[in-house]
């Protein structure tokens, strides 16, 4: 493994608007980290809604690897699951802007040096594609990959929306909440779930987890996640 990279003066830690947002860290206090394993998750902490992204850049080359990063919201915590493709130094920058902020372009507020002292034994499972939309506060128990995989059952939050379903070309899959707990506030976030089967008749296309929202027109939905089949 080659040397330690050097990086610009501030360009680790955090910057711009990182405390106006009221953003924390949580798990990773010092943005100089050192793993021992292929994968890792970094949480950070939210006071008001925000919406956050991340990219993943392999140190020596600038080469991006954005489809090895989820970043998903549940409880005011903001996880990042990384899964590294190979060991080495690799950077990774955090973004962010209030979700009321209409901006596709989200600024930098944090950066990361991270040493990946493990690869993986194999290629690196890729993550789904994530939208614009899944950055304000959605959050996927699973599955995180469907490749290869003929049926799967799929549960997943998605604050605000009227309806969520799956679709891979003309077929749907509609999810469905469970009824609310009478010791549960309105407040509460209710997962979506369905069960998907018959994929393999599609290997090869891409599946898209979308929703429904309030105010648009009932054939309307939006694209969260694509996941490659």
């Amino acid at each position: 493994m080659s040397g330690k990279p050097e990086m610009p003066h501030g360009y680790l830690g955090p910057h711009g608007k990182w405390e106006e947002l009221g953003l924390s860290t949580v798990t990773h206090n010092s943005p100089d980290i050192r793993n021992h394993e292929p994968t890792m998750k970094i949480t950070l902490k939210i006071t008001n809604p925000t919406k956050v992204t991340a990219n993943l850049i392999d140190a020596k080359d600038e080469k991006e690897y954005r489809e090895y990063i989820l970043t998903q919201t549940l409880d005011k915590l903001v996880h990042l699951d990384i899964h590294f493709p190979h060991a080495g130094f690799f950077k990774l920058q955090i973004y962010a802007l209030p979700s009321s902020d209409e901006s596709t372009s989200l600024p930098n507020v944090y950066n990361y040096l991270i040493q990946c002292t493990k690869g993986p034994s194999g290629q690196a499972a890729a993550f789904p594609k994530q939208f614009t939309q899944w950055k304000g506060g959605c959050y996927l128990f699973h599955p995180f990959t469907l490749k290869g995989v003929d049926a799967a059952g799929i549960k997943v939050l998605v604050p605000g929306a009227k309806a969520v379903a799956f679709c891979v070309e003309d077929k749907w899959f509609t999810l469905e909440q469970r009824a609310r707990q009478k010791d549960e506030g309105e407040d509460a976030l209710i997962p979506w779930s369905a069960q998907l089967s018959g994929l393999q008749a599609f290997k090869g296309k891409n599946g898209a987890l979308t929703a429904n929202y309030p105010g648009d027109d009932e054939t309307k939905y939006t694209s969260l996640l694509q996941y490659p089949l």
